[in-house]
């Protein structure tokens, strides 16, 4: 089944004033994809009659509206770029392999992981978590997830690898429901800030080359896979917005998995069509209250992103806390840099500052004031000292989240 259509048989579109041909991309699975090609008047009057020419549908532009159960492919006088899914919820037949798959994958989350589907089915736009699969083992279904989801949205989902995020043309994948990217390795900061942004961005630039580019909804959802379950990618405490799962390899194999849960997919569709969700309101912005998806996983690659200075720091500091009896410990960047040079460190001003400032969000008084702290001297001893500065504050239990 097609998955584009035109108003009429003909297979020509002209929007705003280009041409375009709606043509059949055939898989290997047998489901054909719907594509438009840019074409030329000429080739078009060489090849058909003026009475076919002159029956052309005529769009003012391009719009992106997300649907898939009351799809629509005209809106007003714009065509919805958005494709239109070939598979249809059929209530004949069953999905127990499929809900077996899901239950795979997401565990004892299983009830989030199928709202998660059925928001993507029923609520385009809804803003959901970046959804990250790690697992150092083979066999684990997370290659297969990104093809089941591929097989249900079709060409609304794209597959990028670890360096389309980077590039500044976008317009492959800026109107796409699901951007997937197996094996993923982004560990530049810039690379998870940037994820992070478009995870709740509203509306963003789409850039083609040799284009303009130009403002477009966005509702991309992102789904992340990876061998590396400690730093796929940078995420720092106290970040709300992925979702990790550790999958387990599966119990047994099954090579024909994948061609079975296509199989399913209208069974399935029509199981989440008439599910009722789990968590029925919005909790937050990623829909779910993000103590809802917090995991293991994701606590374990948090604490294998954070500096051996953070960790040094954190350790440093709660000795000092416990030793002196204090709730409260007082410090400079320069007291900061005097214990982590007893603790073999040389941190350099800048890093300290950074990690005061922006990992932990810590403000310095206003003014250069009194404060006592507390150091322990080469015997091991600590002893209280009085200094002068504008000094950040920290509490014991505070820290102790931080660890």
């Amino acid at each position: 089944m097609r998955t584009m259509k035109a108003r009429s048989q003909i297979p020509y579109l002209r929007i705003g004033t280009s041409y375009y041909k709606i043509v059949d991309v055939p898989s290997f699975r047998g489901i054909q994809q719907g594509k438009l090609i840019p074409w030329t008047l000429d080739a078009i009057k060489h090849d058909e009659t003026k009475e076919t020419i002159s029956k052309i549908p005529k769009y003012d532009g391009f719009i992106t509206f997300p649907e898939h159960i009351n799809y629509r492919q005209t809106i007003g006088t714009f065509y919805n770029q958005y494709f239109e899914i070939s598979h249809r919820p059929n209530n004949k037949g069953d999905c127990k392999l499929t809900l077996d798959f899901i239950r795979h994958i997401f565990g004892d989350q299983y009830e989030l992981g199928l709202d998660y589907l059925t928001l993507l089915y029923i609520r385009t736009t809804e803003k959901l978590p970046i959804l990250l699969l790690v697992s150092r083992q083979r066999n684990t279904g997370k290659t297969t997830w990104l093809n089941f989801l591929k097989a249900i949205f079709q060409n609304n989902m794209t597959l990028n690898d670890n360096d389309s995020f980077r590039s500044q043309f976008n317009s492959d994948w800026a109107s796409a429901l699901i951007v997937g990217v197996d094996e993923v390795l982004l560990q530049r900061i810039e690379d998870s800030e940037r994820i992070k942004a478009l995870s709740t961005a509203a509306v963003y630039k789409s850039e083609a080359k040799n284009q303009n580019r130009h403002e477009v909804d966005f509702f991309v959802k992102f789904v992340l896979c990876s061998n590396d379950d400690l730093r796929p990618i940078i995420i720092l405490p106290e970040e709300t917005r992925y979702w990790v799962r550790n999958v387990k390899p599966f119990t047994s194999e099954n090579e024909y998995l994948m061609d079975q849960l296509i199989k399913e997919i209208p069974a399935f569709l029509n199981f989440i069509n008439n599910r009722q969700l789990s968590v029925q309101k919005k909790l937050g912005r990623m829909w779910f209250d993000p103590s809802m998806y917090r995991t293991a996983a994701l606590e374990r690659i948090m604490n294998a992103n954070r500096s051996r200075l953070e960790v040094e720091v954190l350790l440093y500091m709660k000795e000092i806390m416990e030793t002196a009896g204090v709730e409260e410990l007082h410090f400079t960047p320069n007291d900061v840099i005097n214990m982590m040079m007893k603790s073999g460190l040389k941190p350099d001003r800048a890093a300290v500052i950074r990690l005061l400032k922006e990992s932990w969000a810590l403000t310095p008084k206003g003014n250069s004031l009194s404060y006592l702290t507390y150091a322990f001297n080469s015997d091991g001893i600590i002893g209280q000292i009085k200094l002068t500065g504008r000094y950040y504050s920290i509490g014991y239990e505070e820290l102790q989240s931080k660890l």
